[in-house]
């Protein structure tokens, strides 16, 4: 059994068809081999770094744009109503006019922007339903939504209610050692991009070793002198979901989550895009940062899969089958399709401060379950996803509708621009 962190980390992925160059720094063979010292958890979502001149120099040399016809188009781009940064130009393949003429490229949205609509579209008091885990397990629970049990919570003062309440590194070890229903899923109360989460699929007593389903093993005092470092983030643990047995064929005893992103407009709410976000390898997480993840589009009446991709920039690519199982992907349809639509729908509505939502659903043999909501979403996922930008029609009246300024900047923009390209 391998040895070696337990914990969902961010890390570097490793580009393949020798595009590793186009994105890195003279610095990253560096950053790729240091390792996080005296800790199982990497507290950073860290994505390949971008090097604008080289990406620049492979586009010039591989698809014929010139330096200057680039940099006028990211100048167009940079002042429209999507705020695209030079980084996204390259990271959506906006340079490439065989697929992009600027109309499309036009319809993007980037990243600063994507902060300005979110937090113009929703109110901020709302923000600690989908941010806060335990507070949106209690909001779902009392509204009687399905969604996974959490079965205890370690945190210096809070607890959930029917829960088994954890305060100390001893009482996390007398927990892991006595649980009898293993496997758990584990997350800090306010996780993102499943950083800090782990599947603990059993407990060794001759060994005294945690199993998790990475292969990894961990003995139980390190792993909870690890958790220990949560007190006043917290950190729960849930019942496991498995997925539907046609999933299941697919990505294994994994879950791979529906993102459904929902618009509550005129407090009418409707579905505005619908996507599958696919695990690959060893990952149990659905994040597509992940190396090998995919995500796929969904077409909203049927739940049919009409596109799957995986990686961004020269690397984006369309895929056919799954890497692990063999099996198709285009024209799967996704399981309790209607059910789905309609739990969605139904918890929309009762979160009524976020105009914009996005979903993410497990599909379960019992039916779909809800496992989180988000402020919005990312918007680049069903962007990767379909391969065209949310700015359409319907998406325009809805920002004109809600009273969208452009020019009102979010204070949240710079923090979240340095996150979502960090070098």
């Amino acid at each position: 059994m391998r040895r070696a962190n337990f914990l969902e980390q961010g890390h570097y992925s490793d580009q393949k068809q020798g595009m590793d160059s186009l994105f890195a720094n003279d610095d990253r063979k560096a950053m790729m081999s240091s390792k996080h010292m005296s800790k199982f958890l990497d507290d950073k979502k860290r994505t390949t770094p971008f090097d604008r001149n080289r990406l620049s120099a492979f586009v010039s040399r591989v698809i014929g744009k010139s330096f200057l016809a680039q940099r006028r188009e990211i100048f167009h781009l940079q002042r429209s109503i999507g705020l695209l940064s030079a980084e996204e130009y390259y990271y959506y393949r906006l340079y490439d006019s065989s697929r992009f003429a600027m109309p499309d490229a036009l319809k993007f949205i980037g990243l600063e922007a994507q902060m300005r609509i979110l937090s113009q579209c929703s109110m901020p008091y709302w923000y600690d339903i989908a941010h806060d885990k335990v507070l949106f397990q209690i909001f779902m629970q009392a509204c009687r939504f399905p969604i996974p049990r959490i079965v205890a919570t370690f945190h210096r003062g809070r607890q959930m209610p029917g829960a088994i309440i954890l305060r100390t590194e001893a009482e996390i070890r007398t927990f892991l050692r006595g649980y009898r229903e293993y496997p758990l899923f584990g997350k800090p109360f306010d996780g993102m991009f499943s950083l800090g989460s782990a599947r603990f699929e059993g407990y060794d007593p001759t060994t005294d070793e945690l199993t998790f389903s990475s292969g990894v093993s961990a003995g139980v005092v390190e792993v909870a002198q690890e958790l220990a470092t949560f007190s006043e983030r917290g950190y729960l643990f849930q019942e496991v979901k498995h997925p539907d047995v046609r999933m299941l064929r697919v990505c294994g005893d994994r879950i791979a989550c529906l993102r459904v992103v929902t618009l509550l407009n005129k407090q009418t709410p409707e579905i505005f895009r619908a996507l599958w976000k696919i695990p690959a390898g060893r990952h149990i997480a659905d994040n597509f940062w992940r190396q090998g993840n995919m995500l796929a589009a969904i077409d909203i009446p049927t739940g049919r899969v009409t596109r799957v991709v995986a990686g961004f920039g020269p690397n984006h690519r369309e895929v056919e089958r799954h890497p692990d199982s063999g099996e198709p992907l285009i024209g799967f349809i996704i399981p309790r399709w209607q059910e789905v639509q309609e739990l969605c729908l139904s918890a929309t509505s009762l979160v009524a401060g976020l105009g914009m939502q996005g979903w993410d659903i497990a599909v379960c043999p019992e039916g779909p379950v809800i496992i989180e909501v988000n402020v919005g979403g990312d918007f680049n996922l069903p962007q990767l996803a379909t391969g065209t930008g949310l700015l359409d029609e319907r998406f325009s009246t809805f920002l004109r509708e809600g009273g969208y300024d452009p020019g009102r900047k979010s204070r949240r923009t710079l923090a979240a621009l340095k996150a979502f390209f960090r070098a």
